[in-house]
């Protein structure tokens, strides 16, 4: 399955390197068909090994000396002669790794670059500005962020109506409250409630709800406003207006008359215990919510948008003294009257649960610790005719609450008996109010009571659109410049927890982190804004090798790698260079001259190559200080010693496994838990398993989160550990969400980059929603008027993401296929020009080498395979070209046959792993015919004369010395980042080798194979018919081949344009390509036929142009095969077993003349033909065989298939 890129809920990372947003790519430790199913994002699949040959070689070498998982040699006069048999087996193979294996030339420059102290450091975190943002974000969905916005406006949020708002915890339930943004009044008057109920008549019961300021006016300033604050719970007292009950939905009028009947009970009673308890310490005025939280109408009701309601913390400490009134639950009481039975009845034991139930709820904790504390507190019971009992403040804890510990921290607070500090009295009344209940109405209720905990100066403008914890972060910048919230966020806090929980998974304490970063603002409804924070990017799509020597190796190293590039490398490579001038020249003087000097410098090549290894192992034992410290990201769990090797080569104990886990008081907790045994993630909850490698702190990391984090920011330390954030990104917001904490030793900030302003967001990172390729809003614009944060049209995204993925480095993968075009010509074979032992040692050969070709395809990563068979080939080409001696040109040939006939499987299975099936028969065609006949051409072309001067184009030396070329090149930056598959390769981009590889023509293979349903002993039967008609087919387009190839640039330039004519229909048509294929050897067959008979017409221009056409049949063969077979052991099978025909073929005409004569080649074009009709009949019975249900959208299992399953892709990427 292809990734799309286009998805909304695709995430993009910034890659370090330019700040560019690119797909956000996986590498992992198991198979992609085994992990849990993602669009989020893509995957790379399972880790492929760089190591470099010879590292591997040398490893294999010295293994016998090596403890694995220490670094201790285990040397034995047993290991030690085993050690030395195997390096003289592996001595050969060293010395050729050596010289052209890579990475020498680098390893010198990193070894300079090590000494020169350059940047070692982990790599940056890019913090994308407004404009680059808007710069590097070539997808649909992002959103336009204003960055430089500390305190943004209100975010609009959809709220139930009243009508279906319960009357239950507070006042504080209307949704009609606007948003404010200025500071509470904070004038004398604002010390005082805005209404107080005054008694009129103690005796009768009347008293009048009074507004202050006309109070005032009427008494003057020093009349008495003391009053008695009257506390309780709604869960216990229902206390809305008949108008409000009237109003909300109830399931029958028996239901709204019994709660009309039980509130206008208890807002009696009420008031009644208010009045009584101002009559007990001689006032004459209480307050009440219901009563003195009004509205600018001055209608007493149960709901409110006063801004009262955010002062009730500083009523109750202008109180007099406060009285606390429980009961029964309100809902017990409308049940008893619709039962008609009794209501509760008060019972002495009920008085403890009553009063819980009141210290359950989230604001009657605030209003007893900010009570008056020089009177009791009077507790009113409903039922109860005994006086109220008074009871000290200090005393409620234990009865009231069942976190009484925590609480009465805070009540000593208050008492002035055990003062907090600042930090302390947040924690302490987080962590209380967190557990209290409550209906919230207003997002902010925790934060909200919080601040009532402070004095009014030190509380933020309140703003009734805030999140939680956007209130609870505003007030801790108010109060402490957000230390408290920067130790918040390093917190290890349980899976699913919300931001008000302030437990950690070490059981750390807040005032126990040291914050190390500084928050400058909030900018979200979850996110605030970071400065001073040192951080680093986690590499997910690269696990590249150390090099061989690190910064601890000393400058005899950087001489003796100097030394051995010199004589491995520079020396062979001169060697060649010289050669081919001299084969060029025509000079065996010359020619001599250089094998003479080579002669008196290889024993020093070979040499350094025996030492190189030697010495290389030898300081394996060391302790690892990489070059570059680097963060490695791995999707599954993977164990330390596969790591090591994929670094090092060989486990030699440098990474320790340390996974997180819970604090216990055995744990030592200055020490990081290491050697914990992985697991998976927990069952359905929604997390993936991940792997964290730190070169630096040499460290393994398991854990578990929901999306890959792609940097680590360090925010604070605690216990000498540093609290590191494993943090994701949002594109689209341009925010990081924190996924995991974890404890780790100090890495120094020396080796990470300081960053500001950074966007951290505490909630889980968000699920981008439906989104239509139109218009994409930005979810913060629906309430800002900001031209910037109107919708954004995705379509020019959209655009740019193909572009991306289907363009970038397009040229490096054509460039690839043209140094393969390069390195595999004459792969059929020598022209007819060549002299006759010539073709019979090519061909001969060329049968002997398919056998270890094919071996080698099967069982060897194509990377290494190439390196061997390309650099061989271009090696024995040059020591061929200076050879002096008959017999070694000999030998030398046979041997480069085989390496041809194994470089030519090589260039086949490249060619199937890079490009689209749609593409091979064009491709083919163009490397074995249009490429050959291009070269024809360019060396038929006659000399130039330009003032005397006469030029002539040596093709085969430009050839030769590209390749030569090609070689250098390739040694420089290393075979195994240069040539390979395209997941191999690293000069492509994540995405990019998702999309080459996942549109070769290999991916069919593995879908075919899952998808059919096979017989095992049908299917043998089967392949070896199939496997006798490409044999014999290759066979009979061999044999009627004969007379037929012209070497000139009439016939060269006839293959090109055949070549491309073929395979440009091929590729808009591909049900066409059996059909052209027979055509093209019936075609070429006739040809023969005509041309043993003596035709003289054959001469004629025409026919010239048609000259090479015999080339082409082969080629359309092997597209053909490949789209028929379902495994690689199938197509390379069916690619060699076509070679050994054509070769058969080819050795039959050079022994025999009864070939090239009429009546043989006629029967063969005959015969020919017959085994084309039996191949159609087979494979059209192979595209029967029956996928299952689900397969049949997605295999494709016949030519049409094909054809329609590549028109839709066409399609998408237009």
């Amino acid at each position: 399955m292809e990734p799309d890129y286009t998805d909304p809920s695709h995430e993009w990372w910034a890659r370090p390197s330019d700040g560019y947003l690119v797909p956000l790519v996986l590498q992992c430790g198991q198979e992609p068909d085994v992990l849990p199913e993602t669009s989020r994002w893509s995957r790379l699949g399972k880790l492929p090994s760089r190591v470099s040959p010879v590292l591997r070689v040398s490893y294999w070498t010295g293994s016998s000396l090596f403890v694995p998982g220490t670094r201790k040699y285990n040397v034995s006069f047993y290991t030690l002669v085993v050690t030395a048999l195997k390096l003289l087996v592996a001595w050969p193979v060293l010395c050729m790794l050596v010289c052209w294996a890579g990475n020498l030339g680098t390893t010198v420059q990193q070894l300079v670059d090590a000494r020169n102290k350059k940047d070692s450091r982990y790599d940056n975190v890019w913090v994308l500005s407004r404009e680059e943002s808007s710069q590097k974000r070539p997808f649909p969905g992002r959103h336009p962020i204003e960055q430089d916005a500390i305190l943004p406006g209100p975010l609009q949020e959809a709220r139930p109506p009243a009508s279906e708002q319960q009357y239950t915890e507070n006042i504080r339930l209307s949704g009609s409250l606007p948003p404010s943004g200025s500071r509470v009044d904070s004038s004398p008057t604002s010390l005082r409630p805005r209404y107080l109920c005054f008694v009129r008549d103690f005796e009768q019961g009347i008293y009048e709800t009074v507004k202050v300021s006309d109070y005032l006016a009427q008494h003057g300033d020093d009349v008495d406003l003391e009053f008695v604050f009257v506390s309780y719970t709604r869960l216990q007292f229902r206390v809305a207006t008949e108008e409000e009950l009237n109003k909300h939905d109830y399931q029958d009028e028996a239901t709204r008359n019994a709660n009309k009947k039980v509130a206008r009970q208890d807002r009696e009673i009420l008031a009644k215990w208010g009045m009584d308890a101002a009559k007990r310490v001689g006032k004459r005025a209480f307050w009440l919510d219901f009563e003195c939280v009004r509205n600018d109408d001055g209608i007493a009701r149960s709901t409110s948008s006063s801004q009262d309601v955010y002062r009730i913390c500083d009523i109750v400490r202008a109180a007099h003294s406060m009285i606390i009134a429980i009961g029964p639950s309100a809902n017990d009481e409308v049940a008893s009257i619709l039962a008609s039975t009794e209501p509760p009845e008060y019972k002495r034991e009920n008085v403890t649960p009553w009063l819980r139930q009141w210290g359950s709820r989230l604001w009657t904790l605030p209003e007893l610790l900010l009570c008056p504390g020089e009177y009791r507190i009077r507790l009113y019971v409903l039922g109860d005719q005994a006086e109220p009992k008074e009871l000290a403040k200090r005393n409620f804890a234990e009865r009231a609450w069942d976190d009484a510990e925590a609480v009465k921290e805070l009540v000593d607070h208050f008492e002035g008996s055990a003062i907090l500090t600042d930090l302390r009295l947040i924690e302490a009344a987080l962590a209380c109010f967190s557990r209290r209940q409550t209906d919230q109405f207003n997002k902010g209720d925790i934060a909200y009571a919080t601040m009532g905990l402070f004095p009014n100066r030190h509380r933020p403008p309140v703003n009734k659109e805030d999140s939680g914890f956007q209130a609870f972060a505003k007030l801790s910048i108010a109060n402490d410049s957000g230390a408290f919230l920067s130790r918040l966020i390093s917190l290890s806090q349980p899976d699913g927890a919300p931001w008000h929980r302030v437990e950690d998974t070490w059981g750390a304490r807040l005032s126990e982190i040291f914050p190390s970063v500084s928050i400058t603002g909030v900018v979200g409804a979850d996110t605030v804004m970071l400065d001073k924070v040192h951080g680093a990017t986690i590499h997910w799509d690269n696990l590249e090798p150390e090099p061989y020597f690190d910064r601890s190796f000393g400058m005899r190293y950087v001489v003796f790698v100097g030394f051995t590039y010199f004589a491995c490398f520079s020396v062979p490579m001169a060697f060649s260079f010289f050669t081919g001038i001299a084969s060029i020249v025509l000079s065996d003087f010359m020619r001599l001259s250089i094998w003479q000097v080579y002669m008196w410098l290889l024993p020093l090549a070979v040499v350094f190559a025996l030492l190189f290894p030697i010495v290389l192992i030898s300081t394996r034992g060391r302790v690892k200080q990489p070059a570059k410290s680097r963060l490695i990201g791995i999707e599954g769990i993977v164990d330390s010693a596969s790591i090591e090797k994929h670094l090092w080569g060989f486990n030699h104990g440098n990474l320790t496994t340390t996974n997180p886990q819970h604090y216990s008081d055995e744990d030592d907790r200055r020490d990081p838990p290491t050697l914990l045994q992985p697991s998976g993630p927990p069952a359905g909850s929604g997390t993936f398993a991940f792997t964290l490698v730190d070169t630096y702190l040499m460290t393994v990391t398991h854990f578990h989160c929901r999306i890959p984090p792609v940097a680590i920011l360090e925010c604070g330390s605690e216990g000498g550990l540093q609290r590191t954030l494993l943090c994701s990104y949002d594109a689209r917001t341009n925010t990081f969400h924190r996924q995991a904490v974890l404890r780790v030793n100090r890495r120094g900030v020396e080796q990470l980059h300081r960053i500001d302003r950074i966007r951290l967001s505490l909630a889980p990172h968000p699920q981008p929603k439906e989104q239509t390729h139109d218009t994409i809003h930005d979810a913060s614009s629906s309430s800002s008027s900001n031209n910037d944060n109107l919708p954004v049209q995705a379509q020019n995204n959209i655009a740019k993401t193909s572009t991306l993925i289907t363009t970038s480095h397009t040229w490096g993968v054509e460039f690839l296929f043209f140094a393969l075009c390069l390195a595999g010509l004459s792969t059929l074979g020598p022209s007819n020009s060549a002299r006759p032992s010539a073709i019979f040692i090519f061909h001969t050969w060329s049968l002997v080498g398919q056998l270890p070709g094919f071996i080698l395809m099967q069982y060897l990563p194509l990377n290494q395979v190439a390196i061997c068979t390309f650099a061989a080939n271009i090696l024995v080409s040059v020591v061929r070209g200076g050879t002096l001696f008959h017999n070694i040109a000999v030998l030398l040939s046979r041997v480069h046959a085989v390496l041809r006939s194994c470089l030519a499987l090589t260039l086949v299975k490249y060619m199937i792993t890079w490009y689209p099936i749609q593409e091979l028969p064009l491709r083919f065609l163009f490397w074995n015919v249009a490429f050959e006949g291009l070269v024809s051409s360019l060396g038929s072309l006659p000399e130039i004369t330009f003032h005397k001067t006469s030029l002539t184009i040596d093709i085969g030396g430009i050839i030769f010395f590209t390749n030569i070329s090609l070689l250098y090149y390739a040694i420089q930056v290393g075979f195994s980042n240069l040539i390979g598959g395209p997941k191999d390769v690293t000069w492509l981009l994540p995405h990019q080798k998702l999309y080459y590889s996942q549109r070769a023509a290999s991916e069919s293979f593995y879908a075919k194979a899952a998808g059919a349903v096979w017989w095992k002993h049908q299917q043998s039967l089967f392949n070896a018919l199939l496997s006798f008609l490409v044999f014999s087919i290759a066979l009979t387009i061999s044999l009627t081949s004969q007379g037929v190839i012209h070497e000139d640039p009439v016939s060269g330039a006839g293959a090109v344009f055949i070549s491309i004519l073929a395979g440009l229909l091929i590729y808009k048509l591909p049900s066409t390509l059996f059909a052209i294929m027979v055509l093209v050897a019936t075609t070429s067959g006739v040809l023969s036929v005509l041309a043993v008979s003596g035709f003289s017409f054959l001469e004629a221009v025409p026919f010239q142009f048609l000259g090479r056409i015999n080339e082409a049949p082969l080629p359309l063969l092997w597209a053909f095969m490949v789209r028929q077979s379902t495994s690689w052991p199938g197509a390379l099978g069916s690619v060699s077993l076509s070679w050994i025909g054509w070769a058969v073929g080819q050795i039959i005409i050079d022994y025999t003349d009864s070939i090239s004569t009429f009546a043989t080649q006629l029967p063969l074009l005959i015969v020919q033909s017959i085994l084309w009709a039996l191949l159609w009949v087979a494979c059209g019975r192979e595209s029967r065989i029956r996928l299952p249900e689900h397969s049949q959208g997605i295999f494709a299992a016949s030519d049409r298939d094909v054809e329609d399953q590549y028109s839709e892709r066409r399609e998408d990427s237009q």
